[in-house]
């Protein structure tokens, strides 16, 4: 099977490799979680020049390449850390 990287921006906190996280969708409301999928982030890689560098984390305000999330996303979507609080 084929997949991609999905690439964005850290804006908050660390994203590292091993961490669960919920993928929310374009559709993705409050009041419908329908457009919401939970994944582990299976590979953190930071681009440098025609490369890739494979890393444990990436700080907030850093460009990231994350392995393991792309079979929920479509075409856009928003990582965010999965905590006992979001559950509820």
């Amino acid at each position: 099977t084929h997949s991609f990287s999905a690439f964005g921006r850290v804006f908050s906190g660390t994203v590292k490799e091993g961490q669960t996280v919920r993928v929310l969708g374009e559709n993705y409301s409050l009041q419908d979680d329908e457009d919401m999928a939970k994944c582990t982030i299976r590979g953190v890689s930071v681009v440098q020049g025609r490369y890739t560098l494979g890393v444990d984390r990436v700080p907030a305000g850093n460009y990231v390449l994350l392995d393991g999330i792309d079979a929920t996303i479509t075409k856009t979507a928003t990582v965010v850390e999965d905590t006992p609080a979001a559950a509820d």
